[in-house]
């Protein structure tokens, strides 16, 4: 950008946004749901700060226990809600005496809120009875909030510094800061945006 030496003409920085989605979750404490030999030892929730329409994957711990006389074939493990299944792995395989194994089982939300869900397990011992274990898991699951805001700072004949302010809850990414002079663009730059409550500073 030029124009007089000592002049500095009144310019507008506009900013083009896309959000990566990048949905607030927590476990409930629970007791190792078991049944048979079998037994969930625990859940955990990636990532562990979701938002809605994100991949959430619920990744559950099955053990067989030691003290078992003989394996499990694990049939299927169900990530289920309201009765309904959202995730699942079938044919895992058999679980000996001792033995564990995770299961990631992955959905997503298309609604914020609470959800309360279960990891479902389902097995067969080798003396052929069927075995049932179910473990709660909550995961709560926020909107996302894309708000940003921009402001100048130092002005030269060709340069100006502006500062990028994530006021959301989202990641954002693919920025792009556009300088303008009475409604004529002169200036064009593209950044990583920043997290939220960081401010990075760009010239353009």
């Amino acid at each position: 950008m030029t124009g007089g030496r000592g002049v500095r003409p009144a310019i507008a920085a506009t900013v083009t946004l896309l959000a990566v989605t990048s949905v607030l979750v927590g476990g409930i404490s629970a007791v190792s749901a078991q049944s048979g030999q079998i037994v969930v030892n625990s859940t955990t929730v990636e990532p562990d700060d979701p938002y809605v329409g994100e991949s959430v994957t619920v990744r559950a711990t099955v053990s067989n226990f030691e003290s078992s006389s003989g394996g499990v074939d694990l049939k299927e493990v169900t990530l289920r809600s309201g009765g309904v299944i959202v995730a699942e792995a079938n044919n895992l395989g058999t679980l000996g005496p001792g033995g564990s194994v995770d299961v990631p089982l992955s959905t997503t939300f298309a609604s914020a809120g609470e959800k309360q869900l279960r990891v479902h397990v389902s097995g067969r011992q080798e003396n052929g009875n069927v075995v049932n274990v179910e473990y709660p898991v909550i995961v709560n699951v926020d909107r996302r909030d894309v708000r940003a805001g921009l402001s100048v700072g130092d002005q030269t004949n060709d340069t100006i510094e502006v500062e990028l302010t994530n006021y959301g809850n989202t990641d954002l990414s693919e920025v792009e800061i556009v300088a303008s002079v009475n409604d004529s663009e002169v200036a064009r730059k593209y950044t990583a945006g920043p997290r939220p409550g960081r401010e990075p500073l760009c010239r353009v």
